[in-house]
C-alpha cells in the first residue's frame, strides 16, 4: 500500500488523535501531481464527515485551504458551506479557502456575513479585511492589525453597503509608503548603508506584506516629527540624516552579535523614550535616567543610546531589570552602529 492510501486510511479510521493529526500535517505536505488531490479529498472529508474530534475536523480544514489555489473549483461548495456555519474556527476558514478560490468573486458571498448579528466582530473584521485584499478596497487600512482588537465601529458598514449595491466595483487598491529618493541612488555613507538595508528589505515585502500594515519599509521622516525631535535634542548630523531618510517602519532588523532589534525612526523615537526617561502612566521624568541619553533602539527591553553629552555621541548599550544603569559603550559613533544594522 502507498504511503498516500495509508495516511488516508489512518485519518479515516483511527481514534487515536495524535495519529489522526499526524495524518492531517503529513497529508498537508502532499503537494506531486499523483498525491496532492487524494490528499486534498481525504481532508475535505475529515473536515466534514470525519470520526475525529471538531478541533481535528477544524485542523483538516485550516491544512486544506493553506494547500488551496485558485484552481480548486471542487472545492468551493465545501468553503462556502464552512463559511456560513455558526463554528467561529470553521467559518474563519471557510472565509480563508473560499476567498483563495475565488478571489474577488468571493464578496457577494462572504459581505452578507459581516452583517448577521449573531457573529464576532473578530470574525467580521476577519471577512472585511479577506476582501479588501481580494478588491483592491481598502476597507481595513487604518485598522487595528489584530482582528481581535477591532471594535464594531472599525466596520464601516455604510461603506461596504454602497459597494455592495454598486456590484462589488475593484478598488484601487493601497498606497506604498513613501520612500526617500536617496534610496534608489545613495550618495553619503548613511544613504548607503540605507539603500544596502532597503534592498534586504525588499525581498522580505516581496515574500510576505500585509497592504493595510505595511512593514520593511524605511521611509522619510514626517517634517512635523523632525521639528518636534530638533526642538527637543541636539543630535548628530549622522543620525539626523538616518531619521530623515531611512526611518524603519515596522521593519525586521539585527545588529551584528545582538540579534534582533526594534530600531526607531522619526515617528516612533519620541514614543521609544517611554519606560526609559518617561513614565507615560505617572506622566513624568523617571529621575535615574541621565538626561544625556537618548535611546535609538531596543533589544527585549535592553537600551541602546547615543550619549549626547560627547561631541561625537558614541553608542551605549546596557541590560534592563537589574537595579541600576550600567552602560557601556559599543560603538563610537552612530554611523559605526548603524554599519552592524541588518535585514
Amino acid at each position: 500500500m502507498a504511503k498516500i492510501e495509508r495516511l488516508i486510511k489512518t485519518l479515516e479510521e483511527t481514534d487515536d488523535p495524535s495519529k489522526a493529526c499526524n495524518a492531517i500535517n503529513a497529508l498537508g505536505r502532499k503537494s506531486g501531481e499523483d498525491e496532492r488531490a487524494p490528499a486534498m479529498e481525504a481532508l475535505a472529508r475529515c473536515a466534514e464527515h470525519g470520526r475525529v474530534n471538531q478541533v481535528l475536523r477544524t485542523h483538516a480544514l485550516a491544512t486544506l485551504s493553506c494547500m488551496l489555489s485558485v484552481n480548486d473549483k471542487d472545492f468551493t461548495e465545501l468553503f462556502e458551506r464552512c463559511a456560513k456555519s455558526q463554528d467561529s474556527s470553521t467559518a474563519w476558514w471557510g472565509a480563508e479557502g473560499l476567498t483563495k478560490i475565488l478571489g474577488a468573486k468571493a464578496a457577494p458571498i462572504l459581505l452578507p456575513l459581516v452583517f448577521e448579528p449573531g457573529r464576532t466582530t473578530e470574525s467580521k473584521a476577519h471577512i472585511v479585511a479577506l476582501l479588501s485584499h481580494a478588491t483592491g478596497n481598502p476597507f481595513d487600512y487604518g485598522k487595528p492589525e489584530e482582528f481581535r482588537q477591532w471594535s464594531d465601529g472599525d466596520i464601516d458598514r455604510e461603506a461596504l453597503a454602497k459597494w455592495a449595491e454598486a456590484g462589488y466595483p475593484a478598488g484601487n487598491g493601497y498606497a506604498q509608503p513613501e520612500r526617500h529618493p536617496s534610496l534608489d541612488s545613495p550618495a553619503t555613507p548613511v544613504e548607503k548603508i540605507c539603500a544596502r538595508i532597503d534592498a534586504k528589505l525588499s525581498k522580505k515585502r516581496a515574500t510576505h506584506q500585509n497592504p493595510a500594515h505595511p512593514s520593511n519599509w524605511l521611509i522619510p521622516a514626517d517634517a512635523e516629527d523632525l521639528a518636534t525631535i530638533t526642538a527637543r535634542w541636539r543630535l548628530p548630523a549622522d543620525y539626523l540624516e538616518f531619521l530623515e531618510k531611512g526611518s524603519p517602519l515596522a521593519a525586521q532588523l539585527k545588529l551584528k552579535g545582538y540579534g534582533a532589534i526594534e530600531l526607531y525612526g522619526a515617528h516612533n523615537l519620541i514614543k521609544g523614550q517611554d519606560g526609559y526617561s518617561y513614565n507615560p502612566v505617572e506622566r513624568q521624568r523617571i529621575e535615574d535616567w541621565p538626561d544625556s541619553l537618548v535611546v535609538i533602539a531596543q533589544r527585549w527591553g535592553d537600551p541602546f543610546c547615543l550619549d549626547l553629552s560627547k561631541d561625537e555621541p558614541p553608542v551605549l548599550f546596557a541590560f534592563h531589570g537589574e537595579g541600576l544603569w550600567q552602560f557601556t559603550e559599543e560603538f563610537p559613533n552612530f554611523l559605526a552602529f548603524l554599519k552592524s544594522v541588518t535585514a
